[in-house]
């Protein structure tokens, strides 16, 4: 009797245990929201958008890293392994760089598609509504948003704006299509014609698709061949809703591709809460993005550069025969001298930077970043203060001067950058109210 009973408390113990197991596996734990799916690696990954160089010598990558399947927002310079040919390149001879999204001249894209065919009640169409209410009150400053409605016809409602006032206008245009079929895959297909993917250094567009379905094209004007031939590198997110969603959710995997996402809710109850992951979603997937760039060494040849970021490399070549020395300089933004009262007292305001000149087409500046200045040899007479951003990350400085009572109406400033060893003479003039670098 003693064996059994110690037999049975053994069992009790094992199946105790692996219950517990269980309930820590990922892909066991119960989520409260809609769940968010999608087939991108559950580690770590860096997905290329763009690789470009510039005369003299700039070679800039454009990176998006994931992290535990989802964006990776949080990293820095020092995550970040640049080589070339094998070497790191010492920072004063490259001034390798990282600059995340909200230092670049960015525009991130948001077409909303939502099915307002036939199956959709009135009681649904409020609850729509509401959740894109949600998304237009939380969105980016840098994010457009595009309504586009569809049934056995799409119709954009409104074309990409930040104008919230004018974007939930839009959203009370909607209308139920009763008895409409729902084309699903066309829908798809004229979202995705209405934004291209751009990366510069001087500016990135980029977009994404979020579509709410029921994950069932009735129409059957265009297939899901047609979707997969034509989608791209361009990101979808699905929203699937109803039964019919989750028994295609086949259907809904393909459809978004390798990067994409999709959700799976059980009614229209739960679409603000569907609207909001995806908005949530979509300020990380903005925050994920990293342009990488630094001034190659090399004159001539071919070559490679490798970026290893969380344990994953990438490798890109390119050719040095046209590269030479960079002209980098200190640029005035918006400079303004203004005489105080009717005193011979002068201010000068104006915000520096530190840039690199490089060729697109036409002669352009990259701002270079955390740039530390200072000015030497000033007149007894002049007072200065510069102002820096309390941020991580930041390509320019304000800068105040103070000119007071004097003679003297000429002034040759010394202004040094000490971080990029650049020199350079701040020309100011009061009598002509002229200000400028030499």
């Amino acid at each position: 009797m003693m064996g059994k009973v110690r037999l049975f408390s053994l069992l009790s113990i094992i199946i105790f245990f692996s219950l517990w197991l269980a309930s820590c596996a990922p892909g066991f734990s119960e989520v409260d929201d809609a769940e968010i799916g999608g087939i991108t690696p559950s580690g770590s990954s860096i997905i290329v958008r763009g690789f470009r160089t510039y005369v003299p010598n700039l070679v800039s990558l454009y990176l998006q890293v994931f992290k535990d399947g989802m964006p990776a927002t949080d990293l820095t310079t020092e995550d970040f392994v640049l080589k070339d040919d094998g070497q790191e390149l010492a920072y004063g001879e490259s001034y390798k760089s990282i600059k995340k999204a909200d230092l670049l001249n960015y525009k991130f894209k948001t077409v909303v598609a939502v099915d307002v065919s036939g199956s959709i009640q009135f009681p649904d169409l409020e609850q729509i509504k509401d959740a894109l209410r949600f998304m237009i009150n939380n969105k980016a400053n840098y994010q457009q948003i595009s309504i586009v409605a569809f049934s056995d016809s799409v119709e954009q409602i409104i074309d990409f704006t930040t104008d919230s006032t004018a974007l939930l206008n839009a959203v009370e245009s909607l209308k139920i299509h009763p008895g409409a079929a729902t084309d699903l895959y066309g829908a798809i297909l004229y979202c995705l014609d209405k934004w291209e993917n751009i990366y510069g250094v001087d500016k990135i567009e980029m977009g994404m698709l979020v579509i709410l379905t029921d994950g069932e094209d009735t129409a059957g004007v265009k297939t899901l061949d047609d979707v997969l031939l034509n989608r791209g590198n361009k990101e979808l997110y699905a929203i699937g809703v109803g039964t019919l969603a989750s028994e295609n959710e086949d259907i809904l995997k393909m459809m978004v591709g390798e990067n994409g996402k999709y959700v799976t809710i059980s009614d229209y109850g739960e679409v603000v809460g569907a609207f909001e992951q995806a908005q949530n979603y979509i300020l990380n997937y903005i925050s994920s993005f990293y342009m990488l760039y630094y001034m190659s060494p090399r004159r001539s040849g071919d070559h490679t550069m490798t970026v290893t970021v969380l344990g994953n490399t990438i490798e890109e070549t390119y050719n040095a025969d046209n590269f030479r020395r960079p002209d980098i300089t200190i640029k005035l933004v918006e400079p303004t001298l203004e005489k105080i009262n009717d005193t011979p007292y002068y201010k000068l305001q104006t915000r520096l930077q530190t840039v690199y000149k490089y060729l697109d087409g036409v002669w352009k500046d990259l701002a270079f970043l955390n740039p530390k200045y200072e000015l030497i040899n000033l007149p007894s007479n002049v007072i200065y203060n510069f102002y820096y951003p309390v941020t991580e990350s930041y390509d320019e400085v304000s800068l105040t001067i103070k000119f007071y009572d004097s003679e003297l109406s000429y002034y040759e400033l010394t202004l040094r950058d000490e971080k990029y060893t650049v020199e350079k003479t701040l020309v100011v003039d009061t009598s002509l109210m002229k200000v400028y670098i030499k």
